[in-house]
């Protein structure tokens, strides 16, 4: 069963944790107040759904 984590924060500092939960096989979904911050996260593939 895949697990899923929710990260509030999409900077640096979520983005690190986004990182490897994702590296570690977890489903991610992330938010933050930056519109362009969740942009990048989801750019990168941190998160899943945003």
């Amino acid at each position: 069963m895949k697990r899923t984590a929710g990260i509030v924060g999409t900077g640096l500092v979520g983005g690190s944790i986004a990182a490897g939960l994702t590296a570690a096989g977890w489903d991610v979904v992330g938010y933050d107040a930056d519109q362009e911050s969740i942009e990048v996260a989801l750019e990168r593939g941190l998160m899943s759904v945003a």
